[in-house]
């Protein structure tokens, strides 16, 4: 099995083209190790950060844009797709059946003990997950190797 190859830079590739709100295409293929399955993180380069007390840069903050797996491979590029889910609350369903008891006897209906039986179901209902889709993903951000 090869290895992914790793330049000295913290970023691994970049995005190079958005193909929709799921998949895009980032510049390193198998020319760089890069198999179905890898996993990467999107980041896009925000501000310079200083610290208060020294005024010393601190590097660019990451902002991150999402998780992605390679679904696709070619020579000099591979399409990635999100891979971050988004699900929806459970629905829960209560459902209350009251009866009223029959064939109580006189004493009990006169004292006013008429309480109905109750049957309750509880049906919790799972709700689909969906993927996540790559909102604000640019041509131009990071791509950082997760595995």
């Amino acid at each position: 099995m090869e290895a992914i190859e790793m330049s000295n830079n913290r970023y691994f590739a970049q995005i190079v083209d958005i193909i929709d709100n799921l998949n895009v295409v980032m510049n390193a293929g198998e020319n760089r190790g890069v198999k179905i399955g890898n996993q990467f993180l999107i980041v896009g380069i925000g501000k310079e950060i200083f610290d208060p007390d020294t005024e010393e840069s601190l590097g660019f903050v990451e902002i991150i844009k999402g998780n992605v797996k390679v679904v696709h491979v070619q020579e000099k590029m591979a399409t990635l797709q999100s891979t971050d889910l988004i699900k929806r609350p459970d629905v829960r369903e209560i459902t209350k059946v009251s009866k009223l008891h029959e064939g109580r006897d006189a004493l009990t209906r006169i004292l006013g003990n008429l309480s109905p039986s109750q049957t309750t179901t509880e049906i919790i209902k799972p709700q689909e997950a969906n993927l996540k889709p790559l909102n604000n993903v640019k041509i131009g951000d990071k791509i950082i190797l997760i595995k």
